[in-house]
């Protein structure tokens, strides 16, 4: 996101931040290692668990995040076309 806006590529930065604005707000709510930590393990990343004195996530903050992922996956992947403009660039 920030290459591309730094490549003069606004719209498509924009449209990044867009699609991952309910992401980065749920990872504020849940907090930082909980949230995150569970996160990066759902998109394969092994993080291991929240070490103590943090707590689990409880099920339903796994069902928030889960479908936050969902809906920002599109602009998680590597594959995605505006990380092809930014290679391309």
């Amino acid at each position: 996101m920030i290459d591309l806006y730094n490549g003069g590529y606004v719209t498509e930065a924009r449209d990044i931040h867009l699609g991952i604005a309910g992401l980065s707000k749920g990872l504020l709510k849940f907090g930082n290692p909980t949230g995150v930590k569970y996160a990066m393990n759902k998109l394969g990343f092994n993080v291991g668990p929240a070490r103590m004195p943090m707590t689990i996530m409880e099920d339903a903050g796994k069902s928030e995040l889960d479908e936050l992922l969902h809906e920002a996956a599109a602009y998680l992947s590597a594959d995605h076309s505006l990380y092809r403009i930014r290679k391309a660039a």
